[in-house]
């Protein structure tokens, strides 16, 4: 990665294997120009760390290429005003659906970590793809552990329903893109260029917790919100899932 540069970045992120992260991209490149926007000023503080000045010059240049490809694929979608029409709605009430059944699952489940770490990985979900894809995992789930979810209050009639959304979902959407595998090429493209930000940023980060150790406030400019609150909630999250095992495990000696 550290040989990176704006000649080859393309080609670099061509190579990337994408990976789920649940950043959201305006996020990711608003962060990737904060840190362009400090490097003419701290880059003798970076590459006297060995990184090369061509590195550092990535960081604008990937923000530009990130926010093309997410363009690219939001707009690349053709559809007649009915077929839009229709995905919308339909889109409302599925982003509705998987929200409330990973909702309500989560509180169902909140004994079984194998089922909250799935859960996790579950709303990492973004975009209508993975909100499509979600459903049908979420319903898949929901009958693997039948006896905790009914006894939830979760129907049957409810998980045949949100099957039955899906399936109207997927031809919605389907009939919004030019092609299927068109849509499926420009999302893997967006998606190889934000993984490649992603690790890109977390590097520059790494670097900074050294170079500013002992000045919070320069430290401050290369740490986002976005991540400071995603750590909160990464911490609650592994409270509340260390407390549930806990206590499962104390329910198990009382009961032997």
């Amino acid at each position: 990665m550290k040989n990176t540069t704006p000649a080859n970045l393309a080609d670099t992120i061509h190579l990337q294997e994408p990976q789920s992260n649940g950043k959201p991209i305006p996020q990711l490149i608003a962060e990737l120009r904060q840190f362009g926007s400090q490097f003419p000023a701290e880059s003798v503080r970076f590459t006297s760390r060995g990184l090369k000045l061509d590195f550092l010059a990535v960081a604008t240049v990937l923000a530009d290429l990130l926010e093309q490809r997410e363009s690219i694929w939001v707009n690349g979608r053709v559809a007649t005003p009915e077929s839009k029409a229709i995905w919308k709605a339909l889109s409302e009430q599925g982003y509705i659906c998987r929200d409330n059944l990973l909702e309500d699952l989560e509180l169902a489940l909140m004994d079984n970590p194998d089922a909250l770490r799935a859960l996790a990985e579950i709303r990492k979900g973004e975009g209508p793809e993975d909100m499509i894809l979600d459903i049908a995992k979420l319903v898949e789930l929901a009958k693997q552990h039948a006896a905790e979810v009914t006894a939830s209050g979760i129907t049957a009639k409810m998980l045949a329903d949100a099957t039955d959304l899906d399936k109207r979902l997927a031809e919605a959407f389907a009939a919004t893109t030019g092609s299927g595998a068109t849509a499926a090429a420009l999302k893997l493209e967006r998606d190889k260029a934000r993984t490649f930000a992603v690790n890109y940023t977390s590097l520059i980060r790494r670097y900074a917790d050294t170079i500013y150790r002992d000045e919070p406030e320069k430290r401050a400019l290369f740490v986002s919100n976005w991540s400071k609150e995603n750590n909160k909630r990464a911490k609650e999250a592994a409270k509340a899932q260390k407390e549930a095992e806990q206590a499962a495990a104390a329910e198990n000696l009382e009961t032997n």
